[in-house]
């Protein structure tokens, strides 16, 4: 699995740990009979699809809008679009989320 994607996931097991969202909620919401599958996903083992993705960062309280509106305080527009036509989003929303990861801290 390439190391952009890893750090994506334990990107957003920080962000989860900073929002107090509980494992098993997320894996729940995810669609996951077991939290055990978002363990193996947030410690880089697995990987997941666009949908779970989509679906993890709903759980997070994060939308492609708030995504888009990041854009506009130096995430690369570019860089998103291009993520979005090819499905592959892992760039953009991993910029985004240590973004998201900064503010949640302060």
């Amino acid at each position: 699995m390439d190391d952009k994607i890893i750090s994506l996931y334990k990107d957003l097991k920080k962000l989860r740990e900073i929002k107090s969202k509980s494992q098993t909620n997320v894996s729940e919401y995810m669609g996951y009979n077991l939290s055990s599958s978002l363990s193996h996903v947030e410690a880089g083992r697995k990987n997941i699809s666009i949908d779970k993705l989509i679906k993890w960062l709903e759980a997070l309280d994060i939308n492609l809008d708030d995504i888009i509106k990041a854009s506009l305080n130096g995430i690369d527009f570019n860089l998103l679009n291009k993520a979005v036509k090819n499905k592959d989003s892992s760039n953009a929303i991993n910029e985004f989320l240590k973004i998201m990861i900064n503010k949640e801290k302060k």
